[in-house]
């Protein structure tokens, strides 16, 4: 018997990736994929993410939901956002939208 997968925009505790139209990526966690990603593709206003003063300074750039990879689970909170750092400096070569600093535990 096979379980129903859960869509992606129901899934929760997860460390995510975004890859843009132009090749750079952006690494976060979050408790619902859905709202977060929402959140970063605002590109107008005082609280843009990365991503959206990204999307903001490169009016060619775009990412779609589709463009969202969950690179793993982790309910505990410290633990996904060790796990948050530690993809932010695997996947560090330079084409990263994300403040690496902000993510540190």
């Amino acid at each position: 018997m096979f379980k129903d997968r859960q869509p992606k925009h129901l899934k929760s505790d997860l460390v995510y990736e975004i890859k843009c139209s132009c090749g750079r990526k952006y690494v976060g966690e979050t408790c619902a994929l859905k709202t977060p990603f929402d959140e970063h593709i605002k590109k107008e206003g005082s609280n843009m993410t990365e991503v959206g003063k990204h999307l903001h300074n490169n009016p060619s750039c775009k990412v779609t939901f589709e463009d969202c990879k969950v690179l793993t689970y982790e309910s505990n909170q410290y633990r996904s956002k060790l796990n948050e750092s530690l993809y932010i400096q695997q996947f560090d070569d330079g084409t990263l939208i994300n403040d690496k600093l902000a993510s540190v535990p």
